[in-house]
């Protein structure tokens, strides 16, 4: 016959009891002796011998603390503590699925422990067992009304079930219990009050979520947060001209920002992918221009929409100012134009004219004043790049040998170069033009990684890996482990590729398999940000790390791995 803990005689209840208090401040060898004074007397009682388990799992002696965890599960099947322990167990060994099981059978044997049902509740979050967590955090919120993690715990769930109604109605429940709970600071109220706005903007309430962010104003400590709500909620129920002075107060805040600028369009009833309302779009533009002039976003923007004469228009502006700057990315910033092939050959062409002019006068044709004399030699280094982009490998290289020419100590230069004759074909070339590149600066961490990347497309693995293990901590054990360690995803895969290549499919394979931990690694992370997340009401990130880890495994390096 198993006894259970109340089946013990008092000393022997009471010594139980200390060992668990003694669990909870992690003193494990007196909590283990403890133990064995129990079983001392009485050998065969279960929920002592798990409860020893869980302190030997502490001290790394696992083999033993799954035994007497089992052990003592076969002697009282139906002993909550035993499977809670067996639960913690698992789940400090990141065991999530057996863990899982574990608090299923607990949580059917002690169906109102809220300790069992907290715990249970982040496994089943965990494996997005969304229907089955309802029901669990429903009891949570029942059993311990007054606990705000528990109300925001269900409403979460609710949400992303997609019933923002019912979400709504967990968190309307319990707001008037947030001023009784003194556990939350004033940013944590501020935080569950607009998860509560913003699921009444999910819920399709615009006009009752636009007062109810008046009526919380003074609770909001994220003020950002607050004013982009306000102006997107008045643009929804139609209050354009109060939307935009919003988004006008949101612009001044930061005037980069392509949403507050594509908000603030949308209030005067404009779309920049509407061909109507072009003309328009650019005067509102230009308006903000005078108003914000060193805004980046504002000057790039016309460049997304407008053709013609309006687009070389913009682009001479950010182009001549590249230019005299010395801006290298100029070309990085236009790449998304040449999906429009017109406007490809427009850069192409106007670029042209400026590499013409700037060679042969020193200036632009329609200024009166020398420019800068590197201006000349951006130029050229943006044609470079252009004639890479459509592969004209040899005029490329013909291009950037004359910018390399005007300035041999620019590092851009030859790094444009490497990838100009890696397209062309030549690895091996590009392999040690970087290399080159790279001993012009070697502080530079971006160089070193790009020429680690370039020897492994040429195979010279034991050269990337000296090369890659330069930036790596001094008083590292194992440096190749710390790389790891480091998740460089990028660094696995392309070593994996590497060694693919030259046919070693075994060291391929380590590669690859590096690269599945790692994203399984960020599968397994998470787990701790559903306790964390709740307990610091952080709901509206938590919501978006959810959504986030449910694609994780469609990144591009795990599949290509």
């Amino acid at each position: 016959m198993s006894l259970t803990i109340s089946d013990l005689p008092h000393k022997e209840q009471t010594l139980f009891r200390s060992a668990l208090k003694l669990y909870e401040v992690r003193q494990y060898k007196k909590g283990l002796k403890t133990c064995d004074l129990i079983l001392k007397t009485f050998p065969n009682h279960g929920e002592t011998l798990a409860v020893k388990g869980m302190f030997l799992s502490n001290m790394e002696r696992k083999e033993e603390a799954y035994e007497h965890i089992k052990r003592g599960i076969e002697i009282n099947p139906n002993s909550s503590i035993s499977w809670h322990v067996s639960g913690i167990v698992n789940r400090g060994d990141q065991k999530y699925e057996e863990a899982l099981e574990c608090y299923e059978k607990a949580a059917k044997v002690d169906s109102e422990n809220v300790h069992i049902l907290r715990d249970l509740s982040q496994l089943q979050i965990h494996f997005r067992q969304y229907e089955k967590l309802v029901v669990t955090r429903t009891k949570l919120a029942k059993l311990n009304p007054l606990h705000t993690v528990f109300w925001l715990g269900l409403a979460i769930v609710h949400q992303m079930l997609g019933r923002y109604d019912l979400a709504l109605k967990a968190i309307t429940s319990h707001e008037g219990n947030l001023k009784h709970d003194t556990t939350l600071l004033k940013n944590e109220i501020s935080e569950v009050l607009m998860y509560k706005n913003w699921l009444m903007e999910l819920n399709g309430d615009y006009q009752q979520a636009l007062e109810n962010l008046k009526e919380i104003r003074l609770r909001i400590t994220d003020i950002t947060a607050w004013k982009e709500q306000k102006a997107n909620l008045l643009l929804k129920v139609e209050r354009r001209e109060a939307a935009a002075m919003a988004y006008q107060e949101l612009i001044e805040r930061n005037p980069d920002n392509n949403a507050y600028v594509r908000g603030y369009l949308a209030c005067n009833g404009l779309d920049m992918a509407c061909a109507d309302d072009k003309d328009t779009v650019l005067e509102v533009i230009d308006s903000l221009q005078q108003q914000f002039p060193s805004s980046n976003t504002l000057k790039f923007l016309p460049l997304t929409f407008c053709e013609g004469d309006s687009f070389i228009s913009a682009a001479e502006t950010l182009a001549k100012h590249a230019l005299r700057k010395g801006i290298p990315s100029l070309f990085t910033s236009f790449k998304t134009l040449y999906a429009n092939e017109a406007k490809g050959a427009a850069l192409g062409r106007l670029m042209e004219g400026y590499a013409t002019q700037l060679r042969d006068t020193s200036r632009f044709s329609d200024s009166t004043d020398d420019e800068p004399a590197t201006a000349s030699m951006w130029s050229t280094f943006y044609m470079a790049q252009h004639a890479d982009y459509y592969g004209d490998y040899e005029r490329a290289l013909q291009l950037i040998e004359d910018a390399i020419r005007a300035a041999p100590d620019t590092v851009e230069l030859y790094m444009v170069k490497a990838k100009i004759l890696k397209h062309a074909g030549d690895v091996s070339g590009a392999r040690n033009t970087m290399d080159f590149a790279r001993q012009m600066d070697l502080k530079d961490r971006f160089v070193n990684s790009k020429t680690v990347k370039y020897m492994l497309r040429n195979n010279d693995v034991e050269e990337a890996e000296k090369m890659m293990v330069m930036f790596v901590r001094d008083d590292a054990a194992h440096k190749i482990q710390e790389i790891v360690d480091m998740q460089a995803i990028w660094y696995m895969h392309e070593r994996g590729d590497a060694y693919r290549r030259l046919g070693d499919i075994g060291r391929a394979l380590k590669q690859y398999h590096q690269v599945q931990f790692c994203f399984d690694s960020y599968q397994r992370v998470q787990f701790d940000f559903h306790s964390y997340s709740l307990r610091k009401a952080t709901v509206r990130s938590y919501v978006d790390i959810l959504q986030w880890e449910d694609q994780v495994y469609s990144h591009n390096t795990f599949v290509g791995a």
